[in-house]
């Protein structure tokens, strides 16, 4: 079994978004410990999911990409990647 996710996040406004001790927002689809938060930064995500049970009972991999663009840094124009590979296993 697998899925897939995509998704798009937009900052829009004067500032970066605001964060509570440096923490990002929850419900930030591209949760990544402050990245992806820029003033006007547009970001683009793709998650997938699959389940490797018929190899190991409890275990999946993931991968996740997230793109963005459209913030200055410095005044130069600029962009953002990050790409994850996750291994995970649930105990049985």
């Amino acid at each position: 079994m697998y899925s897939i996710g995509l998704g798009f996040q937009t900052v829009d406004g004067n500032y970066d978004f605001s964060l509570i001790t440096g923490i990002p927002a929850r419900y930030f689809i591209d949760w990544t410990q402050g990245l992806f938060n820029k003033q006007d930064e547009d970001s683009y995500y793709l998650n997938m999911k699959y389940k490797l049970d018929a190899v190991v009972a409890g275990l999946d991999i993931g991968y996740r990409y997230i793109y963005g663009e459209n913030f200055k840094t410095a005044g130069k124009d600029n962009r953002e990647i990050k790409r994850d590979i996750v291994l995970n296993y649930t105990v049985q």
